[in-house]
């Protein structure tokens, strides 16, 4: 096990049972340089997040752990180590993203010279019923990226809701891109050709 030392001003702490511990910004700033650089906007994303209730229909659990301007004084900071790693970051981080793999979904279509999907985007039919939240869109093309973990298949009830919400989507004239692990991870090229030919039969010209 390694440890790393911190120059006080470059971190900021607070103290929880008994222990001083770094603030979210600072963790990030931390381990961000020794990430890839998915990895590092994947950690952002989770530090800018504000969580929100689908559809608005609840209070949302939790709170944001920095915004944006906080991590861009943080890495711009002189002295700080990885500087130019985290600067590098800061560009692409996004605030919508609830996990790393829809983070890293986002950036391999932006990397494929593919347009940049929005985040977190609630969907309703024509009568403004609300239909599900989807994690990453094109609203005015009603293309629907869902990132499925291994819950969404091995829970009944998740499962469930899935088969009625992507009925509903397709009610409402959605198309819905069902992205796997496997698939992101592993047959990239084959996901990214799937994106495109979405776009394109909606109306894409690139």
């Amino acid at each position: 096990m390694s440890g790393s030392q911190i120059r006080p001003f470059l971190a900021g702490t607070s103290y929880r049972d008994g222990l001083h511990v770094l603030d979210p910004a600072s963790v990030w700033a931390v381990l961000g340089p020794r990430l890839t650089l998915p990895d590092r906007v994947a950690l952002g994303d989770a530090v800018i997040r504000t969580p929100r209730f689908p559809g608005n229909l609840g209070t949302p659990s939790g709170v944001r752990l920095a915004t944006p301007e906080v991590l861009g004084r943080i890495a711009h900071a002189k002295g700080r180590p990885g500087r130019r790693l985290l600067i590098e970051a800061l560009p692409l981080l996004r605030d919508g993203a609830v996990s790393a793999p829809e983070s890293h979904l986002r950036l391999a279509i932006v990397d494929a010279g593919l347009p940049e999907p929005e985040l977190d985007v609630d969907v309703y039919d024509s009568r403004g019923k609300f239909l599900g939240c989807s994690e990453l869109a094109y609203p005015e093309l009603k293309i629907a990226l869902e990132y499925e973990g291994d819950h969404h298949r091995t829970e009944t009830d998740q499962w469930n809701r899935d088969l009625e919400k992507y009925e509903d989507y397709k009610q409402a004239n959605w198309e819905v891109i069902r992205v796997t692990k496997l698939l992101l991870y592993s047959r990239r090229q084959k996901l990214l050709t799937q994106v495109r030919d979405a776009l394109v039969r909606r109306g894409w010209r690139g």
